[in-house]
């Protein structure tokens, strides 16, 4: 992690997009080796004043015994790296290689990141903004290539679609060990229960009581009634 972003370089990083964890910035300025990227920057609870890192171990003990024969990640000792290495070493095998961007860890200065913070404010979405800030005290983020533009050729097209693949839990387990006030995981997966608790805290503008298959389903009924009746 060579490189160090300061106050200075925060003019030339946007707000793209963020998640529960992360906030994603997009690099606007010159620099050719920063040219298509984006970068991933830690988030914490609003009012939470220790950073991910120093607040907590970053892997729980039953985490160590079960990542145990990948010593670089057991080991870790910043996040950016372990996902890099979990991308790289765990991803990568099971997907290939080519199809998987561990990204880069670098520096960010706190200066970098209060800029940051100031100047996508507005641009945030009111009930991200409430609930999560950006972790001033983290050190460093992760330097990623933006792969909802193409890197070469020309795209024809006005729109850009890019899928974000994540692993939720849509299965029922049926594990002998679940007591019986907690029976509802038997017949309702977690997926539902999460979304449904996010309605209720104002996380999620709407309650459609789907699973992941019936969200799949859905979505592509809605890509192919998009592709035949767009202008």
């Amino acid at each position: 992690m060579a490189m160090t972003l300061t106050s200075e370089d925060a003019k030339d990083w946007s707000y793209k997009g963020e998640g529960g964890a992360n906030i994603v910035l997009s690099y606007c300025g010159s620099t050719p080796f920063l040219v298509g990227k984006v970068l991933r920057v830690h988030k914490v609870s609003r009012g939470q004043t220790q950073s991910y890192i120093e607040s907590k171990r970053l892997f729980s003990l039953s985490e160590q015994l079960i990542w145990g024969d990948i010593p670089q990640l057991s080991e870790s000792t910043s996040k950016e790296t372990a996902e890099k290495i979990y991308a790289v070493q765990v991803m990568g095998p099971l997907l290939d290689s080519k199809l998987i961007d561990g990204g880069v860890p670098i520096f960010v200065t706190r200066e970098f990141l209060e800029s940051v913070e100031k100047s996508i404010h507005t641009q945030r979405p009111h009930w991200r903004l409430h609930t999560t800030e950006v972790d001033l005290l983290s050190h460093s983020a992760l330097l990623m290539s933006d792969h909802s533009v193409f890197s070469n050729g020309s795209l024809k097209d006005d729109v850009c679609i890019a899928v974000e693949i994540k692993p939720k839990c849509g299965f029922l387990p049926s594990s002998k060990f679940i007591a019986k006030q907690n029976a509802v995981k038997k017949f309702v997966t977690r997926f539902r229960m999460h979304q449904l608790l996010k309605f209720h805290l104002g996380e999620a503008l709407l309650n459609f009581n789907l699973g992941r298959l019936e969200w799949f389903i859905w979505t592509v009924w809605l890509f192919q009634a998009w592709d035949l009746y767009r202008p």
